[in-house]
């Protein structure tokens, strides 16, 4: 378990991980339940190069809904907005990366950002999706 308020890692990047790309992928996707504090993901919104300015991948119109400049430390927001509650690919339709691994997933390796989308086009997980998948095959 991972202690609520965890600083995602500031230093992500794909290159910087020593496992298989897939695995990579597949373990962020568990993103797609929990929330984070302001305080694990401000720099992202607010100062990720330095410069006072957001991260340049960040979806504008989600970040000025998100944490404000001052205060709040202390504010959670859901890590998958559309389907906070349920483990399912919407992480990955999203697009919307609250903490910088997220944003690195998405948008700096085409290798990632192809996986990405494969797992957005995926069956949703569960036994809705292998009854599905069963009846897909005998046909």
């Amino acid at each position: 378990m991972v202690p609520l308020g965890t600083r995602d890692s500031p230093g992500a990047s794909v290159q910087g991980f020593n496992n298989d790309i897939i695995d990579l992928v597949a373990l962020l996707g568990s993103h797609t339940i929990g929330d984070s504090r302001c305080t694990s993901f401000w720099q992202l919104l607010y100062n990720q190069t330095g410069n006072s300015i957001p991260d340049r991948t960040l979806d504008v119109s989600y970040a000025a809904a998100l944490c404000p400049r001052s205060g709040g430390d202390h504010n959670l927001f859901f890590l998958d907005p559309v389907t906070p509650f349920k483990f399912d690919n919407q992480y990955y339709k999203n697009h919307r990366g609250l903490l910088n691994s997220d944003e690195v997933l998405f948008t700096d390796s085409p290798a990632t950002s192809e996986l990405v989308s494969k797992q957005a086009l995926r069956a949703v997980h569960g036994p809705e999706a292998n009854k599905k998948e069963k009846k897909t095959e005998k046909k």
